[in-house]
């Protein structure tokens, strides 16, 4: 029996060459990521036939595999490494990132490589949902879920050569928050969220039970702070969610106080939530949700990657 232990693995994820098709080389430019991959809902859907079989328990031959929707979820610390998967969400190769005004999308294909010589290798796959979010004292961290397409496990394919990945997450100490126009700046955790919308399955499973080609409607966002309570600055924060005014945030998030990786995101839109909970005898939170929108002039989300700074 081989046994396996959840830290026996690297995550190898490359564009495909074509939808649901491989990357054109396998054995190189892959990103490796040391995240938590988890694929899931892979059996297919069940078809249910009409047909009458003269028993009160359906027989076997009345249900049939419909279409195969696997997921995959990947979690982790944030790190420069994974800017792949604002391109993946986005559609935009190189910073700065902002969303493509397009309908098709790319897949991608993901790898689980384990220790062993065996792999578990998904193709087809589109990113539908981000969030990136901190809290102090914390690692930046994430999770994201993809939709995707034909699943080969424990394949033996060969890779790039497994390696232990040492790239040091984005931490909360060093990330600076400028929320609602400058108005907030001593947040103490923020969450940006994004998630693609598909069309229905009839446009993307054309003749075949993994899907052939992916399309989105539309990709929605939102940008959530909680931040320590100040009764002026707090005034323009309601106001705005009185009057329906639009405004920016910008999160700059760094990995060490010097010699270090910045990632700056810039999101606006309108408030559409307040919270002032009763912190019982200690000091006064706040927070809002602001969706994201464009106004013709700015854009929901810019993110600026730069490295090396000194």
């Amino acid at each position: 029996m081989a046994l396996r232990t959840g830290n026996d693995y690297n995550v190898l994820i490359q564009a495909d060459s074509a939808f649901n098709v491989d990357p054109v080389d396998l054995e190189a430019g892959w990103t490796a990521l040391a995240d938590k991959m988890e694929i899931t809902n892979e059996a297919p859907e069940q078809v249910a036939l009409s047909k009458k079989d003269q028993y009160i328990v359906r027989y076997n031959h009345t249900n049939i595999a419909g279409l195969k929707k696997s997921i995959v979820s990947l979690s982790g610390e944030w790190t420069k490494d994974h800017n792949i998967l604002i391109t993946a969400m986005t559609g935009d190769s190189s910073s700065p990132y902002t969303i493509t005004n397009q309908n098709t999308v790319n897949s991608y294909t993901i790898v689980q490589q384990f220790a062993t010589s065996e792999a578990n290798e998904v193709n087809g796959c589109v990113i539908e949902t981000l969030r990136i979010y901190g809290s102090a004292g914390q690692p930046i961290m994430y999770d994201a879920t993809f939709r995707c397409g034909t699943v080969d496990r424990e394949t033996t394919e060969t890779y790039q050569a497994a390696a232990v990945v040492i790239t040091k997450p984005y931490m909360f100490q060093f990330t600076t928050v400028v929320s609602h126009d400058t108005h907030i700046t001593d947040a103490n955790s923020f969450e940006i969220s994004l998630t693609r919308i598909f069309p229905d399955d009839k446009f993307m499973f054309v003749n075949s039970q993994v899907w052939t080609r992916a399309y989105q409607c539309e990709i929605q966002g939102e940008f959530k702070v909680n931040y320590m309570y100040d009764s002026a600055k707090d005034a323009n924060v309601f106001d705005e969610l009185m009057i329906q005014t639009m405004g920016l945030d910008t999160v700059t998030l760094k990995d060490a106080a010097s010699a270090y990786n910045t990632l700056a995101i810039i999101t606006y839109g309108q408030i559409t939530d307040y919270t002032l909970p009763d912190p019982d005898r200690c000091i006064f939170e706040a927070g809002f949700t602001r969706k994201l929108l464009y106004n013709g002039n700015n854009v929901p989300i810019t993110i600026t990657y730069t490295a090396d700074n000194t």
